[in-house]
């Protein structure tokens, strides 16, 4: 964990080529992606002259893998990338993965020519949406409360119902879920939130606060509630 700094400066440094500006990453951020994983099996750092040129990490979800890397620009078109895919790749098989989903920075033509060389395709695009909060932020035009503890069960189920359709979406149980989100780094329920109707939680929100700025997790509104 003492390298999840560098891991974030390492991806941070192809989104800032790729993209022109600024990565955002931080270590919290990428402690929060790698909150699962086996970090003795399913983690790589190339290193040169003790600095971290390279790395990546995979992890299996069932039938379905998911896996990430990255190579400092320095240290581009030298076949990096290709063998950090095959050390995923050959994991996750280890594992009895039978597909595998892996993402790139929108624009990186490079990464996107490497993983269709090996018969990959693009099936879904991310997009991250942010909004500077320079004045007071307006009142909630429903009633929103703070989550409590005597909350978690229904918050998860409300949330797993809002996403129950989400593509690719992997149930997962509340003690996994619980257990995930106290190992989080910022965990702080203060910033979760729900909005009711009677005895019912319709929608429900997981933020998080990171060094420089705030994050919504997740935010689920269950289907009967939908449209108000």
């Amino acid at each position: 964990r003492d390298d999840l700094g560098a891991l974030a400066g390492l991806f941070g440094s192809v989104e800032e080529a790729v993209n022109g500006r600024p990565s955002r990453l931080d270590a919290v951020t990428v402690d929060g992606w790698l909150q699962t994983i086996a970090f003795e099996t399913n983690t790589w750092l190339l290193e040169e002259d003790g600095r971290l040129v390279a790395g990546a990490f995979a992890q299996a979800f069932g039938s379905r893998g998911n896996c990430a890397g990255a190579v400092r620009p320095s240290a581009w078109g030298r076949g990096l990338g290709a063998q950090l895919l095959e050390l995923m790749e050959s994991r996750l098989a280890e594992e009895r993965v039978q597909r595998v989903h892996s993402w790139t920075v929108a624009g990186d033509a490079a990464a996107e020519d490497l993983y269709r060389g090996r018969g990959y395709r693009e099936v879904r695009r991310f997009w991250e949406m942010l909004i500077e909060l320079d004045e007071k932020t307006p009142e909630p035009s429903a009633p929103v409360e703070r989550f409590a503890e005597e909350d978690a069960e229904r918050f998860h189920a409300a949330l797993e119902e809002a996403f129950a359709e989400h593509w690719e979406h992997e149930p997962e149980t509340l003690d996994e879920w619980w257990t995930r989100q106290r190992r989080r780094a910022n965990f702080d329920p203060s910033l979760w939130f729900v909005i009711r109707d009677g005895d019912e939680i319709a929608g429900a929100a997981r933020c998080e606060a990171r060094p420089s700025e705030g994050w919504v997790g997740s935010l689920g509104v269950r289907p009967a509630w939908r449209g108000r």
